[in-house]
């Protein structure tokens, strides 16, 4: 198969809205164990014939992911969310993360889209692997890469991460099983994403690009709509893409991984907001089902996108898709 029809198989019709993804990475990440405090191996042995080799590796129990950005392209506007880690980009705790250099640029071309096109850049939470490529590194200095851009940011989560202290921050320990939490920080965050925010946000709020909104459902055009779903960060939002009666809904890291559609109870370690995280998750599902909604998660690896249906209350599976 030619770049060019893998590429187009990267995007997807709905209605009158072309979604393309642009996958940044992908690899091993946390075990199950780690990365959920509601772990189950009896769970994983459940799903492990289906979810084995795409979505965790066979021998180590590892969740395998994905790192994916979505382009919108609506009659009216064209939307770019969540920029991923960006290159060149140091990220204390987040070795994988850190000092990247991928061919993401060259990926976004080849989708036929001109940096300079976008209209607005979208980021559905403010963890680092989400708006790292909201900036590039062009003669020694951080510019946006998106220069005609309108970048539309929560404005609650800005204010939490500038309130993050590194120093309250957690060790994963035990060789990766388990957290150690002096003051309930969780490991890596705080510590990647202080930097994220000096390098890839402020040069875009100094030039004069960057907007932070409040943290409620806003409409972007008539085809794109920002819902609060806060609680994996307190100003994480999903976006709904609605055209001709089809719906796609991009939902960040409200899940991480193809599990949490079974268990829709599990937890991150990362969600900051325990009780809104599985909440925001539980609509979602819902939304997915009601709307016969194309799902496109941030870190779900390939496939990424799939629909939901429901199999009995509260109880769901996934029916995969192209993307």
């Amino acid at each position: 198969m030619s770049t060019k029809e893998k590429q187009m198989n990267m995007s997807q019709m709905i209605g009158k809205v072309r979604i393309t993804r642009i996958q940044e990475m992908s690899g091993a990440g946390f075990p199950f164990e780690l990365m959920y405090p509601k772990y189950s191996l009896e769970e994983i042995n459940k799903h492990r014939n289906w979810m084995t080799p795409n979505y965790m590796t066979a021998d180590t129990d590892q969740m395998f992911q994905s790192q994916s950005s979505w382009i919108i392209e609506t009659p009216e506007t064209t939307i770019f969310v969540d920029p991923g880690n960006g290159n060149d980009k140091v990220r204390p705790g987040m070795d994988r993360f850190s000092n990247l250099q991928t061919n993401y640029l060259d990926k976004i071309a080849r989708a036929g889209i001109n940096l300079e096109d976008i209209d607005i850049v979208l980021c559905t939470h403010f963890h680092s692997d989400h708006f790292g490529w909201c900036t590039r590194l062009v003669d020694g200095k951080f510019v946006p890469t998106f220069p005609n851009a309108k970048y539309l940011f929560s404005q609650t989560d800005f204010d939490w991460c500038e309130n993050m202290d590194p120093a309250t921050e957690g060790k994963i320990v035990d060789g990766g099983r388990r957290i150690e939490c002096e003051k309930g920080m969780l490991p890596g965050i705080t510590a990647a994403t202080k930097p994220a925010v000096e390098d890839s946000l402020l040069p875009i709020l100094e030039s004069g690009h960057l907007t932070l909104i409040p943290q409620e459902d806003m409409k972007i055009d008539n085809f794109v709509t920002l819902i609060n779903a806060a609680g994996h960060t307190p100003g994480t939002f999903r976006v709904d893409v609605e055209s001709e009666g089809e719906t796609a809904i991009i939902s960040g890291d409200i899940m991480h991984h193809p599990i949490q559609v079974f268990n829709p109870d599990w937890n991150s370690i990362f969600c900051v907001i325990p009780e809104k995280a599985e909440q925001a998750r539980r609509q979602l599902l819902k939304d997915c089902i009601e709307k016969n909604a194309l799902l496109l998660p941030t870190h779900f690896n390939n496939p990424t996108s799939c629909r939901i249906k429901e199999v009995a209350k509260d109880s769901y599976d996934i029916v995969w898709d192209c993307l």
